[in-house]
């Protein structure tokens, strides 16, 4: 099937079979391909939906005809819109062989123009929008919204990807059921599990019942949060002997959160594993993550991500090789238990699986902890207020007594009681969170938005929602360049319109809960236990720009400290 835009004037009716000599002319290699055509194809317009071009346009009709069809350009192999608000009068024909009216009709109906703008700079052909969209996704994303208001849509190679910016238009596509998170095509892409093992339905919706059971029932939430202020104090305890007491030792901020998490989250989840043996491996990967979760085309990966393919190899064996350690979680244990009983499992699919549990686990929180810990520490009012309900509702652990049960009282109704320490990291996340909520579409559907107008959305295309924007917007949040740490205070971020940095509808993230307490735990255990200096004045730091779109970015550059720990 062909779709046409050119350059033509005639007078022809919405469903008329023609004679397109200017095919012949113009295109004759496109025209070869269809011979049995005779030159006879049939066409029908669709318009722009544009409304005050269409309010002029429609102005020519007379009797049903269309006097002038402007801006038209012969492309094969996919749809590729090129309407805008610029073009005066933008009528879009669909053509095809003239024999075959039902398909051509069809074909024409699926590929209308969408109501909403096609953005034109930075589209390349077969790639579009694909390197301004991975190089500065938020840059690229703020420039579209300036040019095109908060609805328009890209191509990233043939795929359309819509973005629907506002709010008010946020439910119709978390409610779509139609609309998806493509948690199949990422699962395999970005951590090399099985397209068979994803397609295994009754697995997958197991799986997906123990995240709720093991990681959103209170009682499961309380051991994994303890456990984990426990891990952390035993990173704490090491670290502690190795640099000794008042000894100020020169690092940087990125690196204590590392330090902090990375080994703590992987025992609390895993159990008696060495996490510290993945390191290596796991930062190789993790700097280039943003790659694989774009979903890009496999050539891609094999091409220039070799190393970084090796190192996610590599994960992958260790969990494949140790498929069960003593304290392991029930998470972890009922997952793997599961995996290893399921026939569609192939030989890599219960350490690729763990591979994406881990990185889940430590990939965002670290970056997370950074940025918290950069603006409370920054912060005397927050410092002070913060520090003040962290004495009263969270006891300090001994550094010397093993048989110390003091993490045992960090649970999370305790931890909740800190809510300027809520407010503070909420704050953070409103501030550095750039989540891309993103659903695919698996069959044809239409999205009716706030103000009534209805986006016809196809088969494979994905819609897009980037709450950075309005997390940036002063109608939403007042002065919103200015981090105030008791933004949030009293409020339930769940009914704050246009803050969303956990995704949405029923694939939100499941671990949502045991990240936040994670993220406060390690703050509250570094302001508790530690003493700071920054050892630079120049905090101009901004987010690493490829990463933007997936959680929490990390930082572009460190932060040099040095630290002690406190009597």
């Amino acid at each position: 099937m062909l779709s046409t835009e050119y350059y033509v004037n005639c007078n022809l009716k919405p469903t008329e079979i023609t004679i397109y000599p200017w095919l012949y002319e113009h295109e004759p290699e496109i025209a070869k391909k269809y011979p049995e055509t005779d030159g006879k194809w049939m066409q029908f317009y669709h318009k722009s939906q544009l409304n005050v071009m269409w309010d002029l346009a429609k102005t020519k009709y007379r009797a049903g005809q269309l006097e002038e069809i402007a801006f038209m350009k012969v492309s094969t192999g996919y749809y590729k819109p090129c309407a805008s608000s610029s073009d005066d009068g933008v009528i879009l024909l669909y053509c095809g062989p003239s024999h075959d009216e039902e398909n051509i009709m069809k074909y024409g109906a699926s590929n209308t123009s969408l109501p909403i703008p096609f953005v034109k700079n930075g589209c390349l052909p077969i790639i579009g929008h694909l390197i301004p969209f991975l190089k500065d996704k938020s840059k690229f994303i703020f420039e579209c919204q300036r040019s095109y208001g908060s609805r328009f849509f890209i191509e990233l190679f043939s795929q359309r990807m819509i973005f629907l910016l506002d709010p008010n238009d946020w439910s119709p596509v978390i409610r779509n059921p139609n609309l998806s998170l493509p948690v199949k095509d990422f699962g395999t892409k970005t951590f090399g599990i099985s397209r068979g093992f994803l397609d295994d339905e009754p697995i997958m919706n197991e799986i997906h019942r123990y995240f709720k059971l093991y990681l959103q029932s209170t009682e499961s939430l309380d051991f994994l949060t303890a456990r984990f202020s426990k891990c952390v104090r035993d990173v704490m305890i090491q670290d502690r002997a190795r640099i000794g007491c008042h000894v100020w030792h020169p690092y940087s901020l990125l690196e204590l959160s590392h330090r902090m998490i990375f080994e703590a989250s992987g025992r609390t989840l895993f159990g008696d594993i060495n996490p510290l043996l993945l390191e290596k491996e796991f930062l190789l990967f993790d700097k280039k993550f943003h790659y694989f979760a774009s979903l890009l085309p496999d050539f891609i990966y094999s091409l220039f991500l070799r190393r970084e393919m090796d190192a996610r190899s590599n994960m992958t064996a260790y969990f494949n090789a140790h498929p069960h350690s003593d304290n392991e979680s029930e998470l972890v244990y009922h997952r793997a238990k599961r995996i290893l009983e399921a026939e569609s499992r192939q030989p890599n699919d219960l350490g690729a699986s763990q591979t994406s549990i881990f990185w889940a686990s430590v990939g965002n929180t670290i970056p997370a902890t950074f940025w918290s810990l950069f603006y409370i520490l920054r912060d005397p009012h927050a410092l002070q207020k913060i520090n003040e309900e962290i004495c009263t509702h969270l006891p300090p652990f001994s550094f010397s007594d093993p048989n110390d049960k003091s993490f045992e009282f960090w649970t999370s109704g305790n931890i909740a009681k800190c809510v300027y320490l809520e407010s503070a990291i909420n704050e953070v996340l409103r501030i550095k969170g750039t989540p891309m909520v993103s659903r695919k579409c698996y069959q044809d559907t239409q999205i009716s938005l706030a103000d009534g107008t209805m986006i016809p959305v196809r088969e494979n295309d994905m819609v897009s929602l980037f709450p950075e924007v309005m997390h940036s917007d002063p109608n939403y949040f007042p002065e919103p360049e200015i981090y105030k740490f008791d933004r949030f205070l009293g409020k339930t971020t769940d009914t704050i319109k246009g803050f969303l940095t956990f995704g949405s509808g029923k694939t939100i993230c499941p671990g949502r809960h045991f990240a936040k307490n994670e993220i406060k735990i390690c703050t509250a255990l570094i302001l508790q236990n530690i003493d700071y200096e920054f050892l630079e004045t120049n905090m101009n730091i901004s987010c690493v720009k490829n990463r933007v779109g997936f959680g929490i970015a990390p930082p572009d550059c460190d932060i040099p400290i040095r630290y002690r720990y406190k009597e």
